[in-house]
């Protein structure tokens, strides 16, 4: 009888041991899959421009925030675009509305990320915060490639430090290749989002395009009535040498190419108000008094920086699929702990923590809807009225499972609680199978475990 209560005891230390070795490893997976930043080339010496006409767009008199005291603020966004980003990028900025800003500067060092994110975002300045009167612009301090140029384009302006780049925002999918039809499915609405910004802002259009699709030529045309360069499609190129110098286009961007820009190449072509150099704080200092300087305006200082908090940061990285794997692993190896040693508790209570960490930081990203969590508590209890009260295991077990399974799939998608949890895009697809592979990846070590237990 000793030994039997030695082995009960022993058991779910050896676990817990193995839990801890297991979440150890896929932690260091988790870091590995982060993108390492990419070291930006040397850009020449850049001395101060003049803007063009085309670089500078009318302030609007008449915008709400001409009758305010004009403030900046500074929101940095770094690292990986993803959900969490979007809702601090919210958060933020209201928080930042609220205490009387006028003028939104986003700072911009990052390598991309998920597209339906970048997406969410850039509607939310041009739809959202464009009709409040007040003034977006993305300060890039480093990079902003891929997801970072969509929301940089979707800022009223952008002013990038000298050595900082911008582009290459190809939609890719992680453990594959798209082409053809499925490819121009990805792509024609991302070009739309960059026309649409481009027209609004005012930079060039067909560059925008060019930094999605690779299969464009883009050439440099002046035109002869204004002394402005025009940027058109290989395809599009006009035919009135009366009003152009086609004698002396020159190429841009080669097919075949992405088009990715230095500070120096994006200010020349009207894709960047000015650049800035020097130190962090005398780069920003700088493009602070260029926007003073152009409206008109004077911001009081200390500027007021708006960084991401401790628990943003929590939840973004509670939500990457390998941690969610992590934790579905570890409540259903708790769970296996406490019914094969009724009475310890502590499984019981890990399970049940590790479930809310779960659901909790998908409810804050919006991944999972208050329905979705019911379904899985309502499948939950029916498969413990199943086991603990009716013998056997008949349709409230087999229901209960079902619930379960699909309150977890479901909220492996983004919808809306009157939407249906199904992926519409490729992006959407990416997204769903990535979180439903890591999933799985956590069901299997947990079988692993319960064997060798």
């Amino acid at each position: 009888m000793l030994k039997r209560h030695r082995k009960l005891l022993i058991r779910p230390a050896r676990i817990l041991s193995l839990l801890a070795v297991l979440v150890l490893c896929l932690f260091l997976l988790t870091i590995r899959q982060i993108p390492a930043a990419a070291q930006a080339p040397e850009s020449p010496n850049v001395t101060p421009h003049t803007l063009s006409p085309q670089q500078t767009p009318a302030f609007d008199d008449f915008s709400p925030i001409a009758d305010q005291t004009p403030k900046a603020v500074v929101i940095v966004c770094a690292d990986m675009v993803d959900l969490g980003m979007y809702e601090s990028i919210k958060r933020r900025t209201e928080i930042a509305l609220a205490d009387g800003a006028t003028y939104l500067i986003y700072q911009i060092d990052t390598d991309g990320g998920l597209v339906d994110s970048a997406r969410s975002i850039w509607d939310y300045l041009m739809h959202d915060v464009a009709q409040r009167g007040v003034k977006t612009v993305a300060y890039i301090n480093k990079k902003a490639f891929s997801a970072g140029a969509l929301i940089s384009v979707a800022c009223q302006d952008i002013i990038m430090k000298e050595a900082a780049q911008i582009g290459d925002c190809a939609p890719i999918m992680l453990g594959g290749t798209i082409e053809g039809v499925e490819r121009e499915k990805m792509e024609s609405p991302l070009r739309s989002y960059f026309d649409a910004a481009a027209n609004l802002n005012g930079y060039p259009a067909a560059l925008c395009r060019a930094m999605v699709t690779d299969s464009l030529e883009i050439y440099q045309v002046e035109n002869t009535e204004t002394g402005e360069s025009e940027y058109f499609e290989k395809t599009d190129l006009p035919s009135d040498e009366n009003k152009y110098d086609l004698k002396n286009k020159r190429i841009i961007v080669k097919e075949g190419e992405l088009l990715t820009f230095t500070a120096s190449e994006a200010f020349e072509h009207g894709l960047s108000r000015t650049v800035v150099k020097g130190l962090d704080d005398q780069a920003l200092e700088e493009a602070l008094v260029f926007l003073e300087n152009r409206d008109a305006v004077k911001f009081p200082r200390p500027i007021e920086f708006f960084n991401t908090n401790w628990s943003e940061e929590l939840v973004r990285w509670l939500t990457n699929p390998v941690v969610a794997g992590v934790l579905l692993m570890i409540a259903m190896i708790a769970i296996y702990v406490e019914l094969n040693s009724p009475g310890l508790g502590l499984p019981g209570a890990v399970a049940v923590a590790a479930f809310a960490v779960l659901f909790g930081s998908k409810f804050l990203v919006g991944m999972a809807n208050w329905w979705e969590i019911a379904v899985f508590f309502i499948g939950l209890a029916l498969l413990a009225t199943e086991i603990f009260v009716i013998p056997g295991f008949g349709i409230a077990g087999i229901s209960g499972v079902g619930m379960i399974i699909f309150s977890f799939v479901a909220m492996m998608v983004r919808n809306a609680p009157d939407q249906s949890p199904i992926p519409v895009s490729p992006v959407d697809w990416q997204m769903f199978q990535n979180q439903l592979v890591w999933s799985l990846a956590g069901v299997v070590l947990f079988l692993v475990a319960a064997y060798f237990l």
